[in-house]
């Protein structure tokens, strides 16, 4: 009796465990800063964003694209490779102009290749509020739509708090 109950302590200590691991492997926290990833076929979109700012400050996001196809490839996007979202505890956007345009950008990208985006913001009234990271593009062997391929990234909720 008194093995039976600790193998089940122990069967559910190992799963508990495992659980852990693998949802740590999403994010990684520092003191100040939240790096998240996200994998999409070929690509993987890493973001690196502050867990705290001071209101009225700037303060910067950052996100890359890598590449881990083994052909050569082109990207079909918009005038951004990477959009970020900020929005208040309502869900409202605190950036006024939040739509990017533009069309016709192409990158020629080979495997380990990294598309860099930053973009820097400020936020006066504290307060929480939640980044979102999102990139959408088509992927092309031949730099033509016609064989063309669409790749859509999307990292959303990530806390930031306005001190």
């Amino acid at each position: 009796m008194l093995l039976k109950r600790g193998l089940k302590s122990g069967i559910v200590v190992v799963v508990c465990t495992l659980i852990m691991i693998a949802c740590s492997n999403k994010n990684e926290t520092s003191n100040k800063i939240v790096s998240t990833k996200m994998k999409n076929g070929d690509f993987m979109l890493y973001v690196k964003t502050p867990k705290e700012v001071k209101g009225g400050k700037k303060f910067n996001l950052e996100g890359k694209i890598k590449y881990f196809g083994t052909e050569e490839t082109y990207l079909l996007h918009s005038s951004k490779d990477i959009e970020f979202l900020i929005t208040d505890k309502y869900g409202r956007n605190i950036e006024e102009n939040i739509y990017y345009t533009g069309t016709g950008k192409d990158s020629k990208i080979k495997n380990g290749d990294t598309l860099t985006e930053k973009e820097s913001f400020s936020i006066k009234k504290k307060g929480s509020y939640k980044i979102t990271a999102m990139t959408r593009f088509f992927e092309s062997n031949s730099g033509k739509l016609k064989d063309k391929k669409y790749v859509e990234m999307k990292i959303e909720n990530i806390k930031l708090i306005v001190k």
